[in-house]
């Protein structure tokens, strides 16, 4: 478990957030262990393995029809909705984020810079106020 904590601090930050805190790095693992259960964490790691072969109806094989595809899932989307990116995003990706955005004709996007995944916990207050925007409009 501690492995997998570490890899998701690790992938989950960006460079800039980790070296600034580099002495806190065992107090995150830690909070990691301590909030998550292995089985649940597998089980989500299983999903997310396997996702690319859960179909709907006779869609078949094809990648762009998956459960979980990018233009699938967007077509599901009929509010209003802001995608989020983040510049050093090493586990979603700037581009599948993008492109996320852009398969849904309606989104705004933001991209906020110098944060990894974990953007809220990064830079909370820029997080925030994209959010509140957008839900004030």
């Amino acid at each position: 478990m501690e492995e997998c904590a570490r890899s998701f601090i690790m992938n989950g930050y960006s460079n800039r957030f980790l070296e600034k805190y580099t002495n806190r790095i065992p107090l995150f693992v830690d909070m990691v262990i301590k909030n998550n259960e292995p089985k649940k964490l597998l089980d989500l790691m299983t999903l997310t393995h396997h996702s690319g072969n859960l179909t709907e109806g006779d869609q078949g094989n094809d990648p762009s029809h998956t459960l979980y595809s990018t233009d699938y899932c967007a077509s599901q989307v009929t509010c209003p909705v802001q995608v989020i990116s983040s510049s050093d995003d090493r586990i979603a990706g700037t581009s599948h984020v993008y492109d996320l955005a852009k398969a849904i004709s309606h989104a705004r996007y933001h991209m906020i810079e110098d944060c990894g995944h974990l953007a809220p916990f990064e830079n909370p207050a820029m997080w925030r106020k994209l959010v509140l925007d957008f839900l004030s409009e």
